[in-house]
């Protein structure tokens, strides 16, 4: 009975983990990660877009020169994306207790015609003392998300015989081959279900035919990868059978 129960709480955090849209990154200092210095990354026009906002939350704070502790802050909305991208929370009411960590995922995927700037802004609701503060801290404009065209490269078919993930699934090797139109510096990213990255690489690549070799340690399930570089835009999916 109590190797059941014990398999069923597995289960049901396993279930938990992967219902999540986010994981807050290992931040330690309370504040909005990236900040508006860093900002947002690039999205590039017909390229999945996928980006995680950390939100750390101290226990207290000091309000009209008054000390008090911080029961949760809540992210209330994000808006001012063009139409197609969306956002989740971690947690799903977007209330975060004081003392800890939320996050936020950014999705979508933009079209040519949203080539251009977008002002992000996030309302952020306290609860200070067990009661809502009734403040609200409207941050406008806190990010801009950029849209870049896909100038002057040359946008890979994955169906094509030549872009192909073989085995695919795998257990540990696999190999992605492709074509690319120049010799240049790109980067594979390999993405979770749930937009983190869970392997990176820089390579070079060569006009004509290329293949690169992995050995990937990779929890059971689907996978994203991009190929980018000044010219190459490739993208697919890949299965890790372990």
């Amino acid at each position: 009975m109590k190797k059941a129960l014990t398999l069923l709480m597995m289960l049901f955090g396993s279930y938990i983990l992967i219902a999540q849209p986010c994981i807050p990154g290992a931040y330690t200092n309370a504040g909005i990660y990236p900040d508006s210095a860093a900002g947002l990354p690039v999205a590039t026009v017909n390229v999945p877009y996928n980006t995680v906002i950390t939100v750390v939350v101290p226990t207290d704070t000091i309000m009209f020169g008054s000390p008090l502790t911080i029961d949760s802050i809540g992210v209330v909305s994000v808006t001012g994306f063009p139409a197609g991208f969306t956002y989740s929370s971690n947690p799903a009411n977007g209330y975060i207790h004081g003392g800890s960590s939320g996050c936020v995922l950014i999705t979508g995927t933009a079209s040519q015609a949203q080539v251009g700037s977008y002002p992000i802004n996030i309302s952020l609701e306290s609860w200070v003392n067990a009661i809502p503060s009734g403040f609200v801290d409207v941050k406008n404009g806190y990010y801009t998300l950029v849209i870049q065209d896909v100038v002057g490269s040359h946008e890979i078919n994955i169906s094509e015989p030549e872009n192909i993930n073989y085995p695919n699934p795998f257990r540990t090797e696999t190999s992605i081959s492709f074509i690319a139109q120049a010799n240049e510096e790109a980067i594979l990213t390999i993405f979770n279900n749930i937009g983190q990255v869970v392997h990176t690489q820089k390579i070079q690549t060569i006009r004509g035919l290329n293949k690169i070799n992995l050995n990937l340690n990779l929890e059971y399930g689907i996978y994203n990868y991009t190929v980018t570089g000044p010219s190459l835009r490739l993208s697919g999916k890949m299965s890790s059978g372990n």
